[in-house]
């Protein structure tokens, strides 16, 4: 159909003669819906790993900020033992 909607004689001549079911139905929704559901999947996983990303980078602030805090007490204390 979209072959013959385009102008596209020759192919529409190839896929009579190759035995091409004229009362065939387009299935271009349920492809859409497939493609969608897919998009959907990608963007959920990757949205899913970007959080990932970011509790990381959070985890890895509060593990330097606690290690300097930890080396600062450190030296507060040094300073009290002379």
């Amino acid at each position: 159909m979209m072959a013959s909607y385009n102008g596209h004689h020759e192919v529409v001549r190839t896929l009579l003669e190759g035995g091409a079911d004229v009362n065939a139905k387009s299935n271009v929704r349920n492809q859409m819906i497939i493609l969608m559901m897919i998009t959907f999947t990608v963007l959920t996983i990757m949205m899913m790993m970007m959080m990932m990303m970011m509790m990381m980078m959070m985890m890895i602030v509060v593990i330097v900020v606690l290690v300097v805090d930890d080396d600062d007490d450190d030296d507060d204390n040094d300073m009290f033992d002379n």
